[in-house]
């Protein structure tokens, strides 16, 4: 998914940026930065990385990890 920063979106943390603009959570897209998951006119930035006018930001949402929770016996 790609989302283009117009200059109202100007001086914003990317974080915030994309948590207006997208169905994610701020601590979602902070878990993305982390992974280097996030990228801004095809480079990845850091958490601090604040948008510019025009500023490309391309991201793909993971599938969510499937939990494996078995039945326990109790005696």
């Amino acid at each position: 998914m790609t989302i283009k920063a117009t200059a109202d979106d100007v001086g914003k943390r990317i974080d915030v940026f994309l948590s207006q603009n997208s169905s994610l959570t701020r601590a979602r897209v902070q878990k993305m930065l982390d992974g280097a998951l996030i990228f801004v006119n095809g480079s990845a930035v850091q958490k601090n990385y604040k948008v510019k006018d025009g500023d490309d930001v391309e991201f793909d949402i993971p599938a969510p990890t499937p939990l494996e929770a078995e039945a326990e016996n109790i005696p």
